[in-house]
């Protein structure tokens, strides 16, 4: 039985927004797609680091939404879909467009305030998708009565085209197969992996050519505020999750005039995240080792619950991955061969985390099926946790800020700070997040235009709300305290939680949900200093 990871509430957008966005992957559906509004021939070329004003409602032609039903299978009566065109080098207009697809499910109540953008993190998750899946849900059931909820896929990724493309998914997988759970960090390791990071960044160069260069955050905010005038609204109100956060800190900053209310949960470090991606990588293998550690601990303990490992958990699922290294878990053939070795079980046990306490009994099934060769994973299963488009986001995001020569000092760090994860996330294939820093490190442009390059101050915007869980184990908490401190006018909401707690904390946690709302619809604040105790 070949078991698809989305039976643990792993998906895409998993360590973006955990279990409730789950509904949101509608896979394989085609947006229709009215004409796009033209691209205007007046682009001021970009600053880098200047606020800028930001569109004027009707300077860009309005958004065209028709129904969508069809074409996005299961999505509620109500969405509505679009296309949208964007200048593909906002440097040089003439270079042709990029088409940008959006949904929208219309605000219920009689008080509209305008639009509400929401980004479910990745990077490359799609909010077309969320939006689809999770707008209708009663979590967002407050925020529909006043806002249209508008989902977007970010240039480059989903339904929106040009795509970015790097190698063929079959020959990743090769690599995932051949990967090992618990490899040793040594000298030649660290080659290898710099090496096939090397190949995999030269594969989306030579597929994609100068795209790879364009899909970074920067254009991605250009972008976000043109569709911001094309639906009418004069300000930006925003809900981004995980690296949602950083694309809602760079609009902030680019254009401060625009912000009308801007809620940041499972906030990352934009200092880090854009110029010292490694030492984000860090905080993120230690916060999931240490979520790990607690979903092991109590399948230890809760023996019968868990069903894996016999009350020793660690010594078990250790074994398993050396055992499984030797000789993996192999079933069917062809397109249908499905491959579980020790890489697989650890990559499985990173994304987990995300999931919270609410995966672990899954989990702990999952893995007494494997170790009894009852069940695998196909590691085609876990490309679809990130892949190219999530490697080419973060890699063109943080070029520069990788350094080939400094690697096996990165590695060496990770092998003891997370020593049961670390070296397969560090010397592993690229597919997602702490598996890319080799193929950042050898990222071929070093000075992407669409590379953002601002301070983070959003100074002069309206007040920010940042939400920051202590538990998270993707973007661990110090990133949402630093990111408070970085912009001139925030304010943090944590969520006070243990090592297992869930990525992101509004759809987990109702206090927290009641202050983001509150903000959102009324512009409220917390008070400096709110906490809210983990729900889950």
């Amino acid at each position: 039985m070949t078991v698809h990871l989305s039976t643990l509430r792993t998906s895409s957008v998993l360590r973006a927004v955990g279990a409730a966005a789950l509904a949101a992957s509608l896979a394989g559906a085609v947006l229709a797609a009215p004409p796009g509004a033209s691209a205007r021939a007046d682009v001021s070329p970009p600053s880098g680091e200047a606020p800028e004003p930001g569109a004027e409602v009707g300077s860009v032609p309005a958004v065209a939404w028709q129904g969508c039903r069809d074409s996005v299978p299961g999505a509620p009566k109500a969405l509505q879909c679009a296309t949208y065109q964007v200048p593909l080098d906002y440097r040089n207009p003439a270079a042709g467009t990029a088409t940008i697809a959006l949904d929208r499910l219309p605000a219920t109540g009689p008080d509209r305030i305008g639009s509400l953008f929401l980004n479910p993190g990745g990077p490359g998750g799609s909010g077309v998708d969320f939006v689809a899946g999770v707008g209708g849900s009663p979590t967002f059931k407050a925020l529909r009565e006043h806002f249209d909820l508008v989902g977007f896929d970010p240039r480059g990724t989903n339904r929106s085209t040009p795509g970015i493309a790097c190698e063929a998914p079959a020959k990743t997988v090769r690599r995932l197969d051949a990967a090992q759970g618990a490899p040793k960090v040594t000298r030649a390791s660290v080659r290898r992996a710099l090496r096939t990071g090397a190949a995999y960044a030269e594969s989306c160069r030579s597929a994609s050519g100068d795209l790879v260069d364009l899909t970074g955050t920067e254009y991605a905010v250009r972008d976000l505020d043109r569709l911001r005038a094309a639906v009418g609204d004069p300000k930006l109100s925003y809900l981004g999750f995980s690296y949602g956060t950083f694309l809602g800190t760079v609009y902030a900053d680019l254009y401060p005039s625009r912000v009308r209310a801007v809620t940041l949960d499972g906030s990352v470090d934009p200092q880090q995240y854009g110029d010292d991606f490694l030492a984000l990588l860090k905080l993120n293998a230690k916060a999931s080792e240490r979520s790990t550690d607690a979903f092991l601990a109590w399948c230890s303990r809760r023996a019968q619950a868990c069903g894996f490992g016999a009350g020793d958990a660690e010594g078990a699922v250790d074994a398993l991955i050396r055992r499984l290294d030797r000789k993996p878990l192999v079933s069917g053939q062809g397109k249908r061969r499905a491959v579980t070795n020790g890489y697989t079980v650890a990559e499985l046990l990173y994304l987990q985390t995300g999931s919270g306490r609410g995966a672990w009994k899954d989990t702990g099934q999952l893995l007494a099926g494997i170790a009894a060769g009852r069940q695998t994973i196909s590691n085609a299963d876990l490309i679809g946790a990130g892949g190219a488009t999530n490697i080419a986001i973060e890699c063109t995001d943080s070029a520069g800020g990788v350094a080939p020569a400094g690697f096996k000092a990165y590695a060496d760090k990770i092998e003891r700070i997370a020593p049961r994860l670390g070296p397969a996330l560090v010397l592993g294939p690229p597919i997602y997040d702490g598996a890319n820093g080799a193929t950042c490190a050898r990222w071929p442009n070093l000075d992407p235009p669409s590379d953002w390059r601002g301070d983070d101050h959003a100074q002069g915007s309206a007040p920010i709300l940042v939400v920051g869980s202590q538990g998270d184990p993707s973007t661990p908490y110090p990133g949402a305290v630093a990111l408070a401190d970085t912009l001139d006018n925030a304010v943090l909401l944590t969520e006070k939680s243990g090592p297992s707690s869930t990525h992101t904390s509004y759809f987990y946690n109702a206090c927290i949900r009641r202050h983001v709302d509150a903000y959102l619809v009324g512009l409220g604040l917390p008070a400096e200093g709110t906490t809210c105790r983990e729900e889950q």
